[in-house]
């Protein structure tokens, strides 16, 4: 019996994933089997490992310890995303892990990339903030929300890569913000962005590289190229299975084409909620000296 589905459709990207929760396959501890090779571990900010990849039997899975086990691939079928949760954990909260980490690297893993960014829409397209853990990324970007400019995404990008353009795709997000900036920025229920449904792609505009670094000193901007912009994006990549030859090469040849088209740039400045709004008019200040036209969503 299958509980629910919950479609999260990407328009223009190839596979339609979809979530369905098997109830009667509800186990103490839904363990890949022992056939399955290890292929990636994932961690919390706190250096905790919170989830495991594997393959195996024609699929990916992603493995919660006491949580929930996801799979996906062929052998699963086109488009699905299957469940298999242990007893006591809600759909809810199945739902909220698929949205916010699963769908990502399934796309990943079936041909898009993902970046660890943040990012806002624009008139001249969407602009993406990534870098470290704690860099800023989902900070900065709320912050522009505040400014008028329309939340895109929080924490995880999807790109869609071609030679001659790259897209980004448009998925469900909530805004999470540490306690310290969502207090400073005042977020509240009506404050937040909404989270956005239309599942669509725009090209992305440009991508900023938070640096924040205690005695930097005055904020700098740096326009990178070739292989340094090239090195920084990869850097904040996100693949599910970089042990397969085929989707490490995948990955290469993508940020190639990524780093060739749109522009790079690294902000090195001193960390603080107190200079936030001095950041981000710098980061304004810099889309328009490169030409594009910012202008509110």
């Amino acid at each position: 019996m299958i509980d629910r589905a919950i479609p999260a459709r990407a328009r223009s990207i190839g596979p339609l994933f979809e979530l369905t929760i098997d109830n009667e396959v509800r186990v103490s501890q839904p363990h890949p089997a022992p056939s399955y090779t290890p292929i990636q571990v994932w961690q919390d900010l706190d250096d905790r490992i919170f989830a495991y990849g594997y393959a195996g039997d024609g699929c990916w899975t992603m493995e919660w310890p006491g949580h929930a086990t996801f799979r996906f691939g062929p052998s699963i079928g086109e488009g699905i995303v299957r469940a298999n949760c242990l007893p006591g954990v809600t759909p809810a909260r199945v739902e909220d892990t698929f949205r916010r980490s699963v769908l990502p690297l399934a796309l990943q893993a079936s041909g898009c990339e993902t970046l660890h960014a943040s990012a806002v829409s624009t008139g001249a397209g969407i602009v993406a903030f990534c870098g470290e853990r704690r860099a800023g990324k989902s900070t900065v970007a709320y912050a522009l929300a505040r400014r008028g400019y329309e939340q895109y995404a929080d924490d995880t990008l999807v790109l869609s890569v071609a030679p001659d353009h790259i897209d980004t795709v448009e998925l469900p997000f909530t805004p999470r913000l540490r306690e310290a900036s969502a207090r400073f920025l005042e977020m509240t229920t009506a404050h937040s962005p909404m989270p956005s449904r239309n599942c669509a792609t725009r090209h992305l505009a440009a991508v900023f590289v938070l640096s924040p670094s205690a005695g930097a000193g005055a904020l700098t901007i740096t326009t990178l190229a070739g292989t340094a912009a090239f090195r920084a994006l990869l850097a904040h990549a996100h693949c599910f299975d970089p042990q397969t030859p085929s989707q490490r090469e995948r990955l290469l040849r993508n940020y190639l084409d990524l780093s060739a088209q749109v522009p790079v740039h690294v902000v090195c400045y001193e960390p603080g909620l107190d200079r936030l709004d001095d950041l981000l008019d710098a980061i304004l200040e810099r889309v328009h000296a490169a030409g594009h036209a910012w202008a509110s969503a």
